[in-house]
């Protein structure tokens, strides 16, 4: 409303100007005075300058609150879990009877591979906002082989016909940094290991540095959060950019092109 008296006045004392009568303008009366005042451009610059600095950054506190919710980040609990359920598994065919893990009777060879295959699909893509990760290594008690520890090399399908998943040899071990078979570089994979908690807590002796691992593969996690660091910037850079450039906005005809872009 304030805007549109100004351009109106503004038009006004235009058109006085240019009718050529000579004639010295009336005094102004006190409220024309509080008007030419209120209608100011650098007061109105001003007041619009705050007005959208406010709008700017009250956007941009609610966008930092609300993209966080939006992303989904997927942590290892359900690979820790998995490497549990492999371990106990795996040594169910172990042949030492004093080990408490030895249980002949819970899964069979299909139930393995089956363990084995779920394992593998933990880290795959669940959807376009969840990245995947790819198991590069896996090192369990195999069932197979009485439940020694060793790496797995390949697990078959379900109709045992082909091949559902095979070991990175070049990305395999616990250290790879120097391997230059290894198509990954450091930081795009990450080891996920566990220990029983029978053995963190004694209950089963001189197995406390027992530890099963698998390597996974984290590129996908690092481009996603690349790309969401750089939304994070362009979301907050240009709208901090048009407020810094609105608020040297101050002379008429600024004041008025606001005005005509509400329109």
């Amino acid at each position: 409303v304030k805007l549109y008296k100004y351009c109106i006045q503004s038009g006004k004392s235009t058109d006085m100007e240019g009718s050529g009568d000579g004639q010295p303008r009336n005094a102004e009366t006190a409220q024309q005075a509080a008007l030419k005042k209120e209608l100011d451009p650098d007061q109105l610059g001003r007041i619009l300058s705050d007005t959208t600095t406010r709008k700017v950054l009250l956007g941009v506190m609610a966008m930092y609150i609300a993209l966080p919710s939006l992303t989904v980040e997927q942590n290892s609990t359900s690979f820790q879990a998995g490497l549990r359920m492999l371990l106990i598994a795996g040594s169910s065919s172990c042949l030492d009877p004093s080990n408490i893990l030895c249980n002949q009777s819970l899964v069979t060879e299909d139930g393995w591979n089956m363990l084995l295959r779920g394992f593998i699909d933990i880290g795959k893509t669940q959807g376009a906002n969840t990245p995947g990760y790819e198991v590069l290594w896996l090192s369990v008690p195999n069932y197979f082989n009485y439940g020694n520890i060793e790496d797995i090399e390949k697990i078959p399908t379900v109709d045992g016909k082909g091949t559902y998943w095979t070991s990175n040899i070049g990305c395999s071990g616990n250290i790879v940094s120097d391997n230059p078979q290894c198509n990954y570089r450091a930081q795009e994979m990450e080891i996920i290991s566990y220990t029983p908690e029978e053995c963190t807590n004694g209950q089963i002796a001189q197995c406390s540095l027992l530890k099963i691992n698998a390597r996974i593969s984290v590129k996908e996690k690092i481009a996603m959060d690349a790309l969401y660091s750089f939304y994070m910037i362009i979301f907050t850079t240009v709208p901090v950019s048009y407020t810094h450039l609105r608020a040297h906005e101050t002379r008429e005809d600024l004041v008025c092109r606001l005005l005509l872009e509400k329109k």
